[in-house]
């Protein structure tokens, strides 16, 4: 595609970001027929799931003791993971509490996640930023990006905001949801070496080494709250391991400071599990993520917003296009995740209107950026919920840009992808 051409494009719906949100959406927009483009600021597709190592797909089951996990998605999102998990040989696994959860490979969810994104559709575009939007009475009629090509504009019937940090609300002078301090965000990395097959015994020895290390004021450990490994990572000798940083990102504050604090994090935290934990004394860095992992940021005001309540109540609204079954997981000033749990056996629905901007006509949002309090997006914000919510709110643009009611998308979205 020449300059030329890209200085001025069109489609029916545009997706701000290719995580796992933007894939759910490419799959409902391939669904419904609609055209659409996809942009990242990043160099690959995955948001989070990727660029920053997330490890494991939570919020796909129900929680529960079983033998076997029981799905909370269903539909072309359960079949994602589905998929996932065969490309990378990984099945689920079952942690405290009777969480659920599935461990994948980094390049096995990139391998399943391109067909949505590329394989169904040539206009995708990576390292381009929105930089501003022109809005009129019938919604977005234009959005300004920057990209390696130069400048160029894009005219879209709808407009799905799946990057986090409500970047299209804000361009376009909508209300935000905002908090003073966000909740502690995690960097991961990878190590070679490990002298151990056994994680049941490599994450108890990190921790405990950690917490001797903040009990006699170590300066080596000062940034670093918790520490783990990622599950099913443990395998000929290469662990993933997760650290929860003490420093809870404020609003306004600089992700590229963020980024470096977690990277030097990293770094100093591998020489000190090099001293401290035997399995670990020869092991060597094979990567770090290039991304911290953000848990949460400002998010946009949407026609409703879910509620803690809402959550915990396992409460199923007749507009519930989206489901959530993870428990509220807050990382706020305590050693650890405060935990608030659904019923077992039990989800909640997210309605239509927590997708949909209640200033904005036709600007839709999912993923950790939906219209939810922070307590209620401690749940919805990880991946099972964003892909669940990446479908719905494509579904809803979809319907939107193609003149068909919402009523129908909402009927559609229920009778495909709910749980009955």
């Amino acid at each position: 595609m020449t300059h030329q051409r890209m200085e001025q494009e069109r489609c029916d719906v545009l997706i701000v970001g290719g995580g796992a949100a933007g894939y759910g959406a490419a799959l409902a927009l391939h669904a419904s027929g609609a055209s659409y483009m996809i942009l990242d600021r990043a160099d690959r597709f995955g948001g989070k799931a990727t660029n920053a190592m997330v490890g494991t797909i939570c919020g796909a089951f129900l929680r529960s003791h079983d033998e076997q996990p029981r799905w909370a998605l269903i539909g072309q999102v359960r079949d994602f993971c589905v998929d996932v998990m065969a490309c990378g040989r990984t099945v689920p696994e079952r942690g405290a509490n009777g969480l659920w959860y599935i461990p994948y490979r980094i390049d096995a969810f990139n391998e399943v996640a391109m067909m949505p994104l590329i394989g169904f559709n040539e206009l995708t575009r990576l390292r381009t930023t929105v930089v501003s939007c022109e809005v009129d009475d019938r919604g977005i009629s234009r959005v300004h990006v920057e990209s390696p090509t130069g400048p160029y504009a894009i005219s879209p019937g709808a407009v799905i905001d799946c990057a986090g940090g409500a970047v299209v609300s804000k361009l376009c002078e909508a209300a935000v949801i905002t908090e003073q301090q966000y909740q502690a965000p995690s960097q991961v990395f990878f190590l070679g070496g490990i002298r151990t097959d056994d994680a049941r015994t490599l994450a108890p020895a990190m921790m405990r080494a950690l917490m001797r290390a903040t009990e006699s004021g170590d300066e080596r450990v000062a940034a670093v709250k918790h520490i783990g490994i990622l599950h099913g990572s443990l395998r000929d000798g290469s662990v993933g391991v997760k650290v929860t940083l003490r420093h809870r990102p404020e609003q306004g504050e600089d992700l590229n400071e963020l980024n470096a604090l977690g990277h030097r994090t990293a770094l100093e935290i591998i020489e000190f599990l090099r001293q401290q934990v035997e399995a670990c004394s020869e092991c060597t860095i094979k990567s770090i993520a290039p991304e911290i992992g953000v848990r949460t940021e400002q998010r946009p005001v949407g026609k409703h917003i879910l509620t803690q309540t809402e959550v915990l109540g396992a409460q199923k609204p007749t507009d519930g296009v989206a489901v959530g079954a993870w428990p509220i997981e807050h990382w706020g000033d305590g050693p650890g995740a405060d935990m608030q749990w659904l019923p077992e056996g039990e989800h909640y629905l997210i309605p239509a209107g927590a997708l949909e901007s209640a200033a904005i006509e036709g600007l839709y949002f999912a993923g950790r950026g939906i219209s939810a309090s922070e307590m209620a997006i401690a749940s919805a914000r990880v991946i099972g919920t964003c892909l669940s919510t990446g479908y719905a709110a494509g579904m809803l643009a979809a319907y939107h840009a193609l003149g068909k009611s919402r009523d129908e998308a909402i009927a559609r979205l229920r009778a495909e992808q709910l749980p009955h």
